[in-house]
């Protein structure tokens, strides 16, 4: 029986692609977390990230397949941005 690291080993043998899929499965999260945190609704977060609704609502309900590691990462850096303009 052959054991997988994560579940990201169940869709590739691919090392390039599945670094891909757990670097943007783990940029999703942190924005997940962020908009959580700041107790924002889905158009405020949309709002804040430069984003639709809708594209909230995939990130919530875990569709990584939507979005791009470019993507995720503009997001993660507004994110950044936002929470220095905090302090």
């Amino acid at each position: 029986m052959k054991v997988y690291n994560s579940a990201f080993g169940l869709l590739t043998n691919n090392k390039e692609r599945l670094e891909d899929y757990k670097q943007r499965s783990h940029m999703m999260n942190k924005i997940v977390d962020s908009i959580k945190t700041n107790n924002w609704t889905q158009k405020q977060a949309a709002i804040n990230l430069d984003i639709s609704r809708t594209k909230i609502s995939e990130m919530q309900a875990g569709m990584l397949s939507v979005f791009s590691y470019d993507s995720l990462a503009a997001m993660v850096d507004k994110l950044v941005l936002i929470e220095e303009s905090k302090s």
